[in-house]
Formats: structure tokens, sequence, C-alpha cells
């Protein structure tokens, strides 16, 4: 039997749960997102959405929910959702070197490919003076 659609699972959901499924796909702290979605005390906020992310039937729609909007990074699971936005905006940068830099760190925070470091060294003029020099007075040296 297929999967039902991501979408059918939200409907199917009470209100509060979608509200809450929506504060935390927001990037919202849990207490926060429960606490909008339910209008209650910050103190019951506290206990009660940690239950509800507990609770098998969210967790399920949750889980897929987060897969299906971030599939680049479905691994990265010590991500919150406002970061995968933010890898998600970086990735569309015009900036060529920036879209690079965010693959290589997903890439390699994977574990999919470990960059290599290499170690480069700029010469200053002055470095490449005292060469010169120093070639210089060789090349007399042989000379005399």
């Amino acid at each position: 039997m297929a999967e039902k659609p991501l979408v059918e699972m939200i409907a199917d959901m009470k209100p509060e749960w979608q509200a809450f499924l929506r504060g935390l796909l927001d990037g919202e702290a849990q207490t926060d997102a429960y606490q909008a979605a339910y209008g209650c005390e910050r103190k019951s906020a506290e206990s009660s959405a940690s239950d509800l992310v507990r609770n098998p039937k969210f967790r399920a729609v949750y889980t897929r929910a987060v897969s299906e909007a971030f599939p680049i990074i479905d691994g990265l699971k010590a991500l919150t959702p406002r970061a995968l936005r933010q890898i998600a905006r970086l990735l569309e940068s015009e900036n060529e070197s920036i879209v690079l830099r965010v693959i290589e760190n997903l890439l390699d925070r994977t574990g999919v490919a470990k960059t290599e470091k290499h170690e480069h060294s700029i010469e200053t003029k002055q470095d490449i003076r005292s060469k010169l020099l120093a070639d210089l007075q060789r090349g007399m040296e042989k000379e005399d």
C-alpha cells in the first residue's frame, strides 16, 4: 500500500498539532511553538511540548515533513529547521564561492566526502627582493 502524501497526513492532524508543527518547521523552540499553538502558560507548554514531540503519530509526520522540506541535508539531524533554511538560502547565493563552501561543509560534515586541507604560502615583495639579491650575490661570487 502506498504511503499517504504528507499534505494529507498534516490535514488529518488536529489544528493545534498543525500549528505546533508549523512552529517547529519555522525554527521555533518546542515550548514557544506549543505555547503559540495551544495558547497555554509557559510552564504547561514545557512538558506538554516534549510529550507531543515523543508522540509516535506526531513524530512520524514531523520526521517526514523535515525530510521532505530539507531533503538535501536529511542526515544532519542536529541542525534546527532555522539552520536548514539558512543553508538552503546560502545554496541559492549568486556568489559561487559561498555555494562551494556550503557544499564542501555539508559533504564533510555528513561524511560523504572529506575535504582535504592544502597549505599555501604567499611571497611578499620583500621575500622576492631578498631571494633576488641572494641569487645576484651568488652569481657575482661565481664570476669572481
